[in-house]
């Protein structure tokens, strides 16, 4: 055969193998995108499964290496119905039963069996298996073995890549929050006839701790002490100046008469301490309740006045304003006396609040003043959320300065807490779903409920614990109590933020394995809300039990 009859022989195949080497490009260069297109480790292992799916694979399964062991994290698969299945098993977060996969993590080798076209892939980057990525073919008749192994090779090197960076990203992120959260007290007390709420919102990409702060705590004989401050600057040095203002006026409160008092003893801390020329605003507050009326005295260091909104809905400030703390020696603070009776609310915030600005630039003048007054009669809980909705959805979701927010409100007569509110935390592992049902089903055994009320709660605590357990980090709280003809259920952990899905009001299908407990929780519940806070996650659930 001549030269150039083997040439006219070879170029259908080089052809064909040309066309080949430019999908794989193709398919490599849209990994890469996608890959590279969050830093959020959640979104990047999802999209790590869908590029497997159906490219390469009828099925994928990917796994991390963690503490607990090898966990399935996200899933795909061809056919819609197998994948919500696996979507179950992936939110579950238990360690893994895959033998090969578990395999895998440890020696750091991949394994493909051609027999039952099945390969496990490590997810390998700087010495350390971050995970496994399983493919399989369940469906079709397409092979998966060695020949496809060296593409799927180079998905597994650009998905390590991309996960090493978002479980970096996130390391980073996690180290700041635990310091943020440290400069917050764990979570707000309950108060005797009053309904407290906090918001923390840190402007950024959350790797800069803020230099918002606040705190509530006890001063003894009724009386509740109450803080908010602005530190200048970010970062360490901010967070060490937030944790001398804070403990200062923590320690200073119970012997201080006034609140003047407890901000003229911060201001000395601060000017001996070494903070350079930073300083802080803050509003400092004694509250007192008796009878259905809190008596408020307040003084305000350079800090925004608060708002009083009453129980008709309207809005005004109240406390006088005076000098920053940590510039000056002698401080211009002075006291001043608020009552609140039922249905109205005390708010305090910091300035990321009123200096709001949406992305063409425009000011929020008034938006705060306008949001509470819309919201007049919902209870503390609800105007905290109402204002942070609103200033986001303002700043388009991406917050110029710190946001801090704290709000008291005295209840009304329908809405007062009766006999012992049932506050514990739990474990953050599996068992605390039954740690909670028999502590929420001794409690309702005193509230002579009929049964299958008490059934209905002890249900809802259940899934909802179950939930707060999977995402929490190290905390997690559950509340109950009681109003005159409702029962109230908040469960708060301190995870990274569960967002429920925007159907989760619908039934699932039958092979779901995802989203049946929170349908049950909108389903048995008169209403619930799901609410970030400063700390993770708060649920809130109300059962109607008089009418």
């Amino acid at each position: 055969m001549s030269d150039g009859e083997d040439q006219v022989d070879r170029a259908p195949e080089t052809g064909r193998d040309l066309v080949a080497a430019n999908r794989r490009l193709a398919y490599l260069v849209r990994a890469s995108e996608l890959l590279s297109a969050s830093l959020d480790h959640r979104v990047t292992v999802v999209a790590i499964a869908e590029l497997a799916v159906p490219a390469l694979a009828d099925s994928c399964s990917v796994h991390l290496v963690q503490d607990r062991g090898l966990l399935l994290v996200a899933a795909a698969h061809i056919d819609r119905g197998r994948q919500r299945v696996l979507e179950g098993l992936a939110a579950r977060r238990e360690p893994s039963d895959d033998a090969v996969a578990n395999e895998v993590a440890g020696t750091g080798r991949p394994v493909v069996d051609e027999a039952s076209r099945r390969a496990w892939l490590p997810l390998h980057r700087h010495g350390r298996t971050l995970g496994v990525l399983s493919l399989a073919m369940d469906g079709s008749h397409r092979p998966l073995g060695k020949a496809e192994l060296p593409l799927i090779e180079d998905l597994g090197h650009r998905s390590a890549v991309a996960l090493d960076h978002a479980l970096r990203y996130r390391a980073r992120t996690m180290e700041a929050k635990t310091l943020q959260r440290s400069l917050l007290p764990p979570s707000l007390p309950m108060i005797p006839g009053i309904q407290l709420a906090g918001r923390y919102r840190p402007a950024g990409d959350g790797l800069q701790v803020g230099g918002d702060f606040f705190d509530v705590f006890p001063l003894g004989d009724h009386r509740w002490g109450v803080v908010m401050g602005d530190v200048s600057g970010k970062g360490v040095e901010a967070a060490s100046l937030t944790a001398l203002a804070r403990y200062t006026a923590r320690a200073v409160a119970p012997v201080e008469e006034h609140p003047s008092g407890v901000l003229r003893a911060t201001n000395d801390a601060v000017l001996a301490s070494d903070v350079g020329e930073r300083f802080c605003t803050m509003a400092a507050a004694v509250v007192e309740v008796a009878e259905g009326v809190a008596v408020v005295e307040l003084a305000l260091g350079g800090h925004p006045r608060a708002l009083l909104l009453d129980a008709h809905g309207e809005v005004r400030p109240v406390g006088i304003p005076g000098t920053a703390l940590g510039l000056f020696e002698n401080c211009d603070l002075t006291d001043a006396t608020v009552s609140l009776g039922p249905g109205d609310a005390l708010v305090f915030f910091t300035d990321g609040l009123i200096e709001a600005r949406a992305p063409d630039g425009a000011w929020s003048d008034g938006l705060l003043e306008a949001v509470l007054a819309n919201a007049a009669g919902e209870d503390a809980l609800g105007l905290a959320s109402a204002v942070e909705k609103a200033v986001l959805r303002f700043e388009d979701d991406d917050p110029r300065d710190d946001i801090g927010l704290v709000v008291l409100r005295v209840p009304t007569p329908a809405e007062v807490v009766v006999g012992e509110v049932l506050h514990r935390r739990l474990p953050t592992e599996p068992i605390a779903a039954y740690v909670a049902r028999g502590m929420v089903r001794s409690w309702l055994e005193h509230q002579h409920l009929p049964a299958e009320v008490a059934d209905d709660i002890v249900l809802v605590v259940s899934e909802l614990v179950t939930n707060a357990a999977r995402e929490a980090t190290d905390r997690v709280e559950l509340r109950v109590w009681r109003t005159p003809a409702v029962i109230v259920v908040e469960v708060a952990d301190d995870g990274e933020g569960f967002i429920p899905p925007p159907d989760a009001d619908q039934p699932p299908g039958a092979q779901a394995e995802a989203g049946r407990g929170l349908w049950l929780v909108q389903l048995l519940s008169h209403d619930n809300q799901f609410n970030p806070g400063p700390w993770g996650t708060v649920v809130r659930c109300r059962f109607v039990i008089a009418v």
